[in-house]
């Protein structure tokens, strides 16, 4: 009998990744009232070795753009990593941020809350 319960045991743990992204500006603004603004669904892919990546598409009104944000949520003011671009995007009219590669160390959960971001 005890070898039975034995084999139920063990540990169910998972990590739900965030499905949004959006990006803000050098002071920390995320524009999610303009009208030209709106985070992009992350498209999750399992590549053949196993590895997550993510791309998604923001649609942004002309500026520079420093951060990439993932969140949980297209519009609630919160969100759950933070990542700096390797080069700001300066847009003059509004267009997309093309986010390719999203890995699962670009997703990890930091301390930067909004408007408070390391130089």
């Amino acid at each position: 009998m005890s070898e039975i319960n034995e084999i139920g045991k063990g540990v169910l743990s998972f990590k739900v990744l965030p499905i949004y992204a959006g990006v803000v500006n050098h002071r920390g603004e995320e524009p999610i009232t303009d009208p030209h603004y709106e985070r992009g669904m992350i498209r999750w892919d399992v590549m053949p070795n196993g590895e997550q990546i993510g791309r998604a598409n923001v649609q942004v009104p002309p500026g520079m753009w420093n951060w990439a944000i993932y969140c949980y949520h297209p519009k609630l003011p919160v969100f759950y990593a933070v990542e700096k671009l390797s080069i700001p995007t300066v847009l003059s009219a509004p267009g997309v941020v093309a986010l390719d590669c999203i890995t699962m160390e670009n997703i990890e959960p930091n301390a930067h809350p909004l408007g408070v971001l390391p130089d």
